[in-house]
């Protein structure tokens, strides 16, 4: 049925601090190309000019050495263009490691929800791990234990075997997008 091809995803989740936060991704991106939906990966940003987010060393580096001017403003920049990122999206997935702090996720979030945005969270440790605020802005029934889980649905979804919730998904037809 392919009634997800050519939609867009955001991956949102940390990236300032832990060891995992490339693979989860990378799983993502190999599973939804299958199916045609264009990933947007914060390490690999899809926009002309290209901010170099994977650059964590060089903004410590700013951050310890007192550089804080340049920093701000490489800082503004990346969350200019992550925000957009999840503007053009259509649906979100976002991984949470309820023992990493991910303030840039959480400002990703709250856009998302405002925008009322379809969005599928992966909680490190299970759903019943999520920080309480976090069910303020996710149902708990787009809560995952693992990010298999989050892939399986939205490719029954993709399928039509699971129901898009019609208050969330506003696609555009496939010649539009």
């Amino acid at each position: 049925m392919s009634l997800l091809r050519k939609t867009k995803t955001y991956l949102l989740g940390s990236m300032e601090y832990g060891a995992d936060n490339r693979s989860w991704r990378e799983y993502v991106t190999e599973e939804l190309k299958k199916i045609g939906v264009v990933r947007f990966d914060p390490y690999n940003h899809p926009f002309v000019r290209q901010i170099d987010e994977g650059q964590q060393v060089k903004l410590q580096q700013l951050r310890d050495s007192g550089d804080l001017d340049d920093l701000e403003e490489r800082m503004k920049d990346i969350r200019r263009y992550d925000l957009s990122a999840v503007d053009r999206s259509d649906f979100i997935i976002c991984m949470i490691d309820p023992e990493t702090p991910t303030y840039g996720t959480i400002d990703e979030l709250v856009m998302a929800e405002s925008l009322n945005r379809p969005i599928f969270m992966c909680v490190k440790g299970g759903k019943r791990k999520a920080p309480l605020w976090l069910y303020s802005l996710v149902s708990h029934k787009y809560m995952y234990d693992n990010i298999e889980d989050v892939v399986d649905v939205i490719r029954l979804i993709d399928q039509g075997v699971v129901e898009m919730n019609s208050k969330r998904w506003k696609l555009m037809k496939p010649e539009y997008r």
